[in-house]
């Protein structure tokens, strides 16, 4: 697979905005205002699990791993429909790598970990 940049002028915003993981798990200070991209495989993942909001709401959210090649991970929480969208491609027993590219990562720290 080949990913290519397209510059369209009338686009005001840049397609991709990404972010690597080491720089994530070195930072000294992390921007949670700052939205970015990530790209890795999927390695892992916990229970889904339900939430309910502060307008009580439920939803789900799924917490995975991903992992890049140089084997570093950072954990990454779902929400929504994004659970059972990912959940089937989790659950297959697959052989081969599954490769996402997540859009709109926010990073934060909770108890010294990333997400």
């Amino acid at each position: 697979m080949e990913v290519n940049h397209v510059m369209n002028p009338t686009f005001p915003l840049d397609a991709f905005l990404f972010k690597i993981i080491s720089e994530l798990l070195t930072a000294d200070k992390i921007d949670n205002s700052e939205l970015f991209d990530m790209i890795g495989e999927m390695v892992g993942k916990h229970d889904p699990r339900e939430l309910v909001t502060s307008k009580g709401k439920e939803i789900k959210w799924l917490v995975v791993v991903l992992q890049d090649l140089e084997n570093n991970r950072i954990n990454c929480t779902l929400f929504g429909e994004m659970v059972d969208e990912i959940l089937p491609h989790l659950e297959d027993g697959r052989l081969e790598p599954f490769i996402v590219v997540i859009q709109y990562f926010k990073a934060i720290r909770w108890n010294g970990m990333h997400f």
